[in-house]
């Protein structure tokens, strides 16, 4: 089974930006962000090397536990991952986390953008995305298979159920409903049928399976 390295660096090119798309984006002023002051250099590393740690506990569970769940590999050898102030939406490519996560939101935040970016590397379209809810806006149908994947990543791998219900249920709610909309199918449909579901639909779209 292969797995990338998931190298976790401070980006000072992309930090400045992200400072100032936090503190003056309209769209996040109107969600009553409140303002902050960003942390010099030196404690960003500090966080950084804290996020390392993390991983080093958590990363190689995680990383198969992803592989095998979609029975697919990453087309990835290393994965980087920049760390910056304040990023209020996680990105996936090019993966972009804040540096003020507490653990548990790291692991979550991390693991949700890495299976982003196996379904990237795979070619996961929004068809088979749109069999598993039909009907329903974008957002929420691109993250019914990623929340069922999330599940399956906190019980059957990490055996944290405290993971799901924080991330099921976080302290101050989604920004966007269609994320807690996507929860509410995964819990409806059961995450290990979801995931059969998909695979069913590889051959359809020309996903190679490691089984096959």
């Amino acid at each position: 089974m292969k797995l990338p390295e998931i190298k976790i660096t401070y980006s000072k090119i992309l930090d400045p930006i992200f400072i100032c798309y936090t503190q003056n984006d309209p769209q996040w002023k109107d969600m009553n962000y409140q303002p902050w002051t960003p942390l010099p250099e030196k404690a960003v590393m500090a966080h950084v090397e804290r996020y390392k740690e993390i991983w080093k506990k958590y990363g190689p569970a995680i990383l198969e536990g992803i592989v095998t769940f979609f029975d697919v590999e990453f087309y990835e050898n290393i994965i980087e991952v920049y760390i910056v102030n304040k990023n209020p939406r996680g990105f996936s490519n090019p993966l972009i986390l804040s540096c003020n996560y507490t653990e548990n939101v790291f692991i979550m935040k991390l693991t949700h953008e890495l299976i982003h970016r196996l379904s990237e590397g795979n070619k996961f379209k929004l068809g088979m995305n749109m069999k598993l809810a039909p009907g329903l806006p974008y957002l929420t149908q691109s993250h019914v298979i990623v929340h069922a994947a999330l599940k399956y990543i906190y019980l059957d791998i990490l055996n944290r159920p405290d993971l799901l219900e924080q991330d099921i249920n976080p302290p101050n709610g989604y920004t966007f409903h269609e994320y807690q909309d996507a929860w509410n199918i995964v819990e409806e449909k059961g995450y290990k049928n979801l995931i059969e579901q998909f695979k069913m639909l590889y051959n359809q779209y020309g996903i190679k399976s490691l089984s096959s």
